[in-house]
């Protein structure tokens, strides 16, 4: 590192200009290793790394001032100026989180970090960020979350999207609000020729993907103007965009040092099993039989699934069946089963949906799926019995639903629609006459990490619960919002987190525990919150 006063140091992180040019902000880092912790690990560790402010005069090369600074968890990955030329911030990342820093600049004691200017958001719903803004008053920082545009860049279902979402820290209120952005787009609707051209380039270059909204900037203190893809635009008030009543500080639950250790070794295989993938166990509705999966330690393991008497004798067991489902109230099962298609390995067997009789198991009729290249994600029935959905990853890192009459038409074909789904969508609910699905992408925090992230009130995008109509082909996203006190925890963590569990070990809490049908018109919401709503639609 180069100690020289007058000359910049050696390998500064991130630099930014202070005060029209005039100053250069730094952050520096310091490595101290400790030998005694790289017995069994290899590189840096976070408790080995420290981290300094610097502000120096420009042209000069004079330093002015250093100050440490420090965050809870993670690693500085910007130096962000205010239009306050006595305020600056700092973000950090982490595996899951993320969070901005102040440090206030000329103080009778010198640069020092601010402890009241420390933010975390957590993770981002959407993984294309744009650059942090601040309004002229600093009284909002703002970033602007969007998503990446993908295949396809013809919009089949006419709809509804969640394109966006902004994150503003009121500093002056103290609070964090998610406001999302939505974009309604008619069957048909294609992306503008340049952009098309701007995706096929990105990926033959493997660049970034562009998203949906080009800018995020301030048209004044109060209000936000979103470019969008499209060339047109949206305007977001600010001004006091929620109030939630802060809270008492939360009881801590304490972790006795003299707790038996076998009972604290037992929560924790506990904690282990429950972070195993689900694996399904579907009786039939009378008879003594019961479909079971293998399961799937690893994302890309292909499915398996077979089944079994009470007494666990093997059924019926196929080497290529993917996933079973009870049909026609157990008179039939259908039968998923091939292998996904792939293009660079001619004669590759496709994918097939089958009906099959039980428990005689004779084939009743077969339904090739052509050039079903990715994976399964799900196999479900619809409540009426009268067809399935299938939920498939594609190769492109999209996703679809694919629901499959069972009824066959007149030239004795069970006809297949096709509805676009996000990777990280599940089956929530299907409504009772199956015309309705609704997914669900969930936001999920580790407990006791992301408790931070809760010392000041909030708004979070909890959710995104789409909405299809398989009878008219839309599909409308539903942002799902939920609002939390300061200083929250989970109500049942007790149920949830023995106390015995040391806090490296997360648990896993979703921001909204289910979505389904009240009635006919009704989607009713639970909140990790204990919060419920509801959601009224229309044909």
């Amino acid at each position: 590192m180069n100690t020289d006063e007058n000359e910049l140091p050696d390998g500064a992180l991130h630099m930014a200009w202070l005060r029209e040019g005039h100053e250069i902000g730094l952050i520096t880092q310091i490595y101290t290793p400790d030998p005694s912790k790289h017995t069994h690990i290899h590189g840096r560790l976070q408790s080995e790394l420290s981290y300094t402010f610097e502000r120096w005069r420009w042209p000069e090369r004079m330093r002015i001032s250093q100050c440490p600074i420090t965050m809870r968890t993670g690693w500085p990955t910007a130096l962000l100026p205010t239009p306050d030329p006595h305020l600056i911030f700092f973000e950090w990342y982490d595996q899951g989180e993320a969070g901005y820093e102040g440090i206030a600049l000329d103080t009778p004691a010198g640069d020092h970090q601010l402890a009241a200017e420390s933010y975390e958001i957590g993770m981002p719903f959407f993984s294309q960020d744009l650059p942090v803004i601040f309004g002229s008053d600093v009284r909002y920082l703002v970033r602007c979350h969007a998503a990446f545009i993908a295949q396809p860049w013809q919009v089949d279902w006419e709809g509804t999207l969640t394109v966006a979402y902004v994150s503003v820290i009121d500093r002056i209120a103290g609070l964090i609000c998610d406001i999302p952005v939505s974009l309604s787009l008619p069957a048909g609707w294609q992306l503008p020729e340049a952009v098309i051209t701007e995706v096929m380039q990105a990926q033959q270059q493997n660049r970034v993907l562009p998203s949906w909204v080009r800018a995020c900037s301030f048209s004044d203190d109060d209000h936000l103007d979103l470019h969008l893809i499209d060339d047109t635009h949206q305007i977001i008030a600010l001004a006091d965009p929620l109030f939630i009543a802060p809270s008492p500080l939360s009881p801590i639950v304490a972790t006795s040092a003299e707790g038996a250790q076998e009972a604290k070794w037992q929560d924790i295989a506990a904690h282990h099993l429950q972070q195993r993938l689900s694996v399904k166990h579907l009786r039939h509705p009378t008879d003594a039989a019961t479909i079971v999966a293998a399961e799937r330690r690893h994302y890309g393991d292909a499915p398996h699934e077979w089944i079994v008497d009470d007494y666990g004798a093997i059924v019926w067991d196929a080497a290529d069946v993917q996933a079973l489902v009870w049909l026609r109230h157990g008179d039939e099962v259908g039968v998923l089963r091939g292998a996904p298609f792939d293009a660079r390995k001619p004669g590759t067997p496709h994918m097939f949906f089958e009906r099959r009789a039980w428990p005689d198991l004779t084939l009743l009729s077969q339904l090739a799926l052509a050039n079903w290249a990715g994976q399964l994600m799900a196999l479900s029935v619809s409540p009426t019995e009268d067809a399935v959905v299938v939920q498939w990853e594609q190769q492109d890192d999209t996703a679809a639903f694919y629901r499959i009459a069972l009824d066959q038409t007149s030239d004795g074909v069970m006809r297949v629609d096709r509805a676009p789904a996000g990777v990280f969508d599940q089956i929530s609910a299907q409504h009772p006459d199956g015309r309705f699905l609704v997914a669900l992408r969930n936001q999920g925090i580790g407990w006791p990490t992301h408790s931070s992230m809760f010392r000041l009130p909030r708004r979070f995008l909890a959710g995104i619960a789409t909405l299809y109509d398989w009878e008219k082909h839309t599909m409308h996203e539903l942002p799902l919002c939920a609002d939390f006190p300061a200083n929250w925890q989970p109500p049942d963590l007790a149920q949830r987190r023995s106390p015995r569990l040391p806090r490296f070990y997360q648990t896993a809490i979703s921001l909204v525990e289910s979505v389904t049908f009240a009635d006919e018109r009704t989607l009713v919401v639970c909140y990790a919150n204990e919060a419920r709503g509801n959601i009224i639609f229309i044909d």
